[in-house]
């Protein structure tokens, strides 16, 4: 049985209401409607909004919700006063496309969820031959329409326009279609069409930016090397050459820097993708990360927890989450890291970090059967688990490894003497790693 991660997510928005927005009014894009007759329009629409997100996103004078979270909540409520009460907001933006022949018929709307007004609405049509090429223009307006509507006479701020060729534009948008699938499928597709569109125009900044992503996302899955994590920095540094406006370079290039363990360095492209764009949930979560390897827990529970407020329902939330865990592990709060890593875990069931952070949290309050049924859980979910997984996080010292690994090591030693799991070859001393004192 899935869990419902709205469910999950609710007690954090609720508690949240106050942080990080203040005073400010925040705005969320919902899914735009598409006819069910015309199912291909479907990455369409979606490209449409991802790109008003992202344009939103660069006005600094108010917040803007992510597209996970925004949709997640849609998904679910159709009430426009509850989905801007869970997500924390007074704006929403929503709208729909038709096909008309070979026109695209596209409507926009601005509303108070407070009063459940209409503040501004507006139609536009489109030429399919032209569609494309105008479409970023659209966007573009409909962004100066919004915040014109929103803050008075405040323009949007200046930033560098990109010209795409129409087909590089359309196998993008088509990549960031499957990628938002989540599938293995998805991503094999995803990447071969933003190979094409690369191959096409090099230097489109959309196509590196989602292809860095994907880089380490697959390095994260697979536990890359260092040379291919650098190449996958070289990459995200052509998208910052090619736009150097655009927030998620720098984080591609943060991602990469942080795998590398060169943490000043990304902190300060972490410090640039906020600077650029102060709702950004993946920047704040990284400056995290960086706190957190470097041996200061404490001080990454506020980034973490300012991420989580921002996007609780984006595809990484349960790194963060995980990542929330450890930082409560390093710091010998286990009540806190066990709630993060059980939230984490049901999110993300086989991911490993949160079921090692659980074992760290039974292990180290004394719970050694429940940590040995936890630890044949994550071996269930991550054969091959062992020091080396741990290892290739990037801890600046060994010290934090041999902590997690401490902890793993005596809850699969009670595992195998409770019968839970079968390993002949237990070492010798490992019947000395159940007398772990809490640090």
């Amino acid at each position: 049985h899935e869990p419902n991660t709205l469910d999950l997510v609710r007690p954090t928005q609720a508690a949240a209401s106050d942080s990080p927005f203040a005073d400010r009014s925040a705005i969320a894009v919902l899914p735009f409607e598409v006819d069910a007759s015309q199912p291909d329009l479907r990455y369409l629409a979606e490209g449409v909004c991802e790109d008003l997100i992202t344009s939103l996103s660069h006005v600094r004078h108010f917040p803007v919700i992510s597209k996970a979270s925004s949709f997640a909540v849609a998904a679910d409520e159709n009430d426009h006063r509850r989905i801007a009460e869970m997500l924390g907001v007074r704006y929403l933006v929503s709208g729909s496309l038709r096909r008309y022949d070979d026109d695209l018929g596209q409507t926009i709307q601005l509303i108070d969820a407070n009063t459940n007004h209409v503040l501004w609405v507006e139609k536009y049509t489109l030429k399919r031959p032209e569609l494309l090429d105008h479409l970023e223009d659209q966007i573009a307006q409909i962004v100066s329409m919004l915040t014109t509507r929103l803050e008075g006479a405040e323009a949007v701020k200046a930033r560098t326009k990109r010209r795409s060729q129409a087909n590089v534009h359309d196998l993008v948008w088509r990549a960031r279609w499957h990628f938002n699938r989540l599938g293995g499928d998805d991503a094999a597709e995803g990447k071969r069409l933003l190979d094409e569109a690369l191959s096409l125009e090099p230097s489109d900044p959309e196509a590196l930016i989602q292809r860095a992503f994907w880089h380490h996302l697959d390095a994260w899955k697979a536990q890359k090397s260092r040379d291919i994590i650098a190449n996958n920095l070289r990459l995200a540094h052509r998208a910052i050459a090619a736009d150097e406006y655009d927030s998620r370079g720098h984080l591609a290039a943060a991602l990469a820097e942080i795998l590398l363990r060169n943490f000043d360095r990304a902190l300060v492209h972490c410090e640039r993708a906020i600077q650029l764009n102060p709702s950004y949930a993946h920047a704040y979560a990284e400056v995290g990360t960086c706190k957190l390897y470097t041996g200061k827990p404490e001080e990454a529970l506020e980034p973490f927890e300012t991420s989580l407020r921002f996007n609780p329902q984006d595809y990484y939330v349960f790194n963060i989450l995980a990542q929330t865990a450890q930082a409560h592990c390093q710091i010998g709060n286990w009540e806190e890291g066990l709630k993060y890593a059980r939230r984490s875990s049901s999110l993300k069931p086989n991911f490993w970090l949160a079921h090692l952070c659980e074992v760290t949290c039974l292990v180290r309050s004394g719970e050694l059967r429940s940590a040995a049924h936890a630890c044949a859980t994550l071996l269930k979910a991550s054969p091959s688990f062992g020091r080396q997984t741990i290892a290739w996080l990037p801890f600046e010292t060994d010290d934090e490894i041999d902590f997690f690994y401490a902890s793993f090591e005596a809850a699969r030693y009670d595992a195998i003497q409770t019968g839970l799991i079968d390993d002949p070859t237990l070492g010798a001393d490992l019947s000395n790693v159940t007398r772990i004192t809490p640090r």
